[in-house]
């Protein structure tokens, strides 16, 4: 999956595409773009190229041991 395209919910079709990383750092650190590109960079990201999804993560346990899944925001089933 790409940085800058994380797809749509195959169940709902929500975008799952949230806020691009550089824009949110530029934000946080009030318009220092030295300090955004810089931190952004770690995220693989740069401006104009990136974004954070809006998947929401998931562990859980059973008797198997630990599952991993990837849950929608809007419909709260498995999104990919």
């Amino acid at each position: 999956m790409d940085v800058d395209d994380h797809g749509s919910c195959k169940n709902c079709g929500c975008d799952l595409n949230g806020e691009r990383v550089y824009d949110y750092f530029l934000r946080e650190y009030e318009g220092d773009t030295d300090r955004a590109t810089e931190v952004a960079s770690m995220y693989g990201c740069k401006e104009g190229h990136g974004r954070f999804g809006e998947a929401i993560y998931i562990t859980t346990y059973n008797e198997f041991g630990k599952t991993k899944s990837w849950v929608c925001p809007e419909c709260g089933k498995g999104c990919y």
